[in-house]
């Protein structure tokens, strides 16, 4: 009976100090530096790499898998290693939705070439980066500016609640061009909102004016089937170089409605049997579609004209020669600021509106370039190991069967820790102290 009390403390003793063995932080160094072998006091090998890719989400980016092998006390871990050209100061870790798209704003805007993402509680699949890259697209129109497309692949552990993903981006211009076009286009855009619009005008008299300035200083680029410029499809095209397609003329008044703050939402769709973009706008509480485009005809005696056929109108109205996925975008039946109303609202409105437009949040303020990643924000878990919860009883019941066995895998266990790991020599002694002193009770009583 003494034997097996012995035992039994000695077992649980050891399996406390499994949960508790290894260094966390020294085995991530380890991957970092993609050692070959890895040895980690602990018969948990899955136990183990979770630990370590909770304390640092990035190393996952370099895991394809693992082989090892285990006793009770201790394991040796070959890991699997991919994408060992990546920098881990190169990883960034998103913990939320928020994080994750601000990520890829801020690579967007400075015309990033790749951008590696551990993500918190996302699915392994490009999906979700596709509907976030088009939510910037109507939030940050600056930072999607030339963007062409993007290349996604994902790796995911499976041990842990963070995946990786891999995304490319491909892009119109290079990087030190659309740079420089993004700062033009913002500077341009501010310049034409505090020449042309007071802060404290209502909504709809801003709309009004954004419509005119767009229709009276861009013509719509008749060549751009022959002339293979990407700026025509762009807001730098519109309101830089004065020449664009719809895309163009969609994106420079999705931009000034933003600095103005005229809620607003840039669709894609076809009219006329071509696709198509155009707006869709919110005055008070309802929606309106507003096409620049098409009230911006294309003539052929050389001159400008203004229309306004397409100004504020209704789903039923636009859906004459316009469709879209009605499914993705507010209804619109907004009549308070159709063209007639709004006419006649600002022709009876005498204000004098003073109060100018000085400053604007520039968007490279508030999206600092990517300049590096730490492990910071990266959650560590305190879940305890299996181990750890098994039952005294339970292992007093099979010791007798498995006296021999245990033997060997305790004395290979120290083995290995004092060969591999000097710090758990200390611990060794002191569990041997503790067992000493414990067995020495039970003998008086």
């Amino acid at each position: 009976m003494k034997r097996l009390i012995f035992i039994s403390l000695l077992l649980i003793i050891l399996n406390c100090q499994i949960v508790f063995a290894y260094d966390t932080e020294e085995i991530a160094g380890e991957i970092q530096c993609f050692s070959p072998e890895i040895k980690a006091d602990s018969g948990d090998i899955e136990k183990v790499l979770a630990d370590v890719f909770n304390y640092d989400p990035r190393l996952i980016m370099y895991y394809k898998g693992y082989e090892g092998s285990c006793n009770y006390f201790s394991s040796t871990i070959k890991i699997n290693y991919y994408n060992e050209d990546t920098p881990i100061n190169n990883i960034y870790v998103a913990n939320n939705r928020e994080e994750f798209i601000n990520l890829i704003i801020r690579a967007l805007l400075y015309n990033k070439s790749s951008l590696y993402i551990s993500a918190k509680n996302m699915p392994a699949a490009s999906t979700p980066v596709n509907d976030y890259i088009s939510e910037i697209a109507q939030s940050c129109p600056i930072a999607f500016m030339g963007y062409r497309g993007s290349n996604i692949s994902t790796v995911d552990s499976k041990i842990t609640p963070y995946s990786c993903y891999v995304i490319k981006f491909d892009y119109d211009f290079d990087s030190e061009t659309l740079l420089q076009m993004k700062r033009d286009l913002q500077q341009k855009a501010c310049e034409i909102v505090a020449s042309n619009i007071a802060k404290n005008m209502p909504p709809y008299m801003k709309v009004y004016i954004i419509h005119n300035y767009i229709v009276n200083n861009c013509k719509y680029a008749t060549d751009y089937d022959t002339n293979n410029d990407p700026s025509y499809y762009t807001a730098y095209g519109a309101l830089i170089n004065g020449q664009a397609v719809c895309d163009g003329y969609a994106s420079a008044a999705q931009i000034l409605f933003n600095l103005c703050g005229i809620e607003n939402i840039k669709i894609s769709g076809t009219s006329k049997g071509n696709g198509h973009a155009w707006n869709l706008i919110k005055l008070d509480n309802d929606y309106y579609h507003i096409d620049t485009t098409w009230d911006d005809p294309v003539s052929y005696d050389g001159f400008n004209y203004l229309r306004y056929d397409y100004y504020n109108l209704t789903d039923d109205e636009i859906s004459a020669d316009h469709t879209w996925d009605r499914n993705m975008y507010p209804k619109a039946v907004g009549t308070v600021y159709d063209y007639d109303n709004t006419c006649e609202l600002i022709m009876n409105n005498s204000t004098d509106y003073s109060e100018g437009y000085t400053k604007f949040e520039s968007v490279f303020n508030t999206y600092p370039p990517l300049t590096g990643s730490t492990r910071k924000g990266a959650e560590t878990t305190t879940e305890t190991s299996s181990a750890a919860n098994i039952e005294p009883d339970s292992i007093l019941d099979k010791a007798d069967d498995n006296i021999n066995v245990l033997s060997n895998d305790i004395i290979n266990y120290i083995k290995i820790s004092i060969k591999n790991n000097y710090k758990l020599y200390v611990k060794i002694i002191s569990i041997i102290i503790i067992l000493i002193i414990l067995k020495n009770i039970f003998i008086r009583k």
